[in-house]
């Protein structure tokens, strides 16, 4: 990405990166890199091919800068343009659904017992992202 001095802005081919404001936009709207309570965010939610080189290039220009993403979300295809803690609360329902679905292929008999104990690790792992996005938005939170 090239750095445009007078702008204040990395660019590349339809993707910018604002590194005094840590933001980052797909197509000049879909928000997928900000800052929240101190904590910088970043939407990998696989959007479509093009958004996902734009993550790319965007995460790569940041580890470049030395910039530390401290939250990933995974599943929301809520851009942070909607409102930040709406594509976390979303992202903490989609999380919910990915445990339901993987408790229901852990309860078909057919399924192989490493497939299963795989699955409870992943289960482990949402859980905890589900907390962390709950401690982050504190009393914003509402079940």
């Amino acid at each position: 990405m090239n750095y445009f001095k007078t702008l204040k802005v990395y660019k590349a081919s339809n993707v910018e990166f604002y590194p005094e404001t840590i933001t980052a936009y797909s197509y000049g709207w879909w928000r997928f890199v900000d800052t929240y309570k101190g904590k910088i965010l970043f939407n990998n939610c696989r959007y479509s091919p093009t958004t996902n080189r734009h993550q790319s290039k965007v995460e790569s220009l940041m580890g470049d800068l030395g910039i530390k993403i401290h939250i990933k979300l995974h599943y929301t295809r809520k851009g942070f343009q909607t409102g930040i803690e709406e594509a976390i609360k979303d992202e903490i329902e989609c999380l919910k659904e990915e445990i339901q679905n993987l408790e229901a292929l852990i309860k078909n008999p057919r399924t192989k017992k490493q497939k299963n104990n795989d699955r409870k690790i992943i289960i482990g792992d949402h859980l905890r992202q589900i907390k962390i996005f709950k401690d982050l938005l504190g009393e914003n939170y509402e079940v």
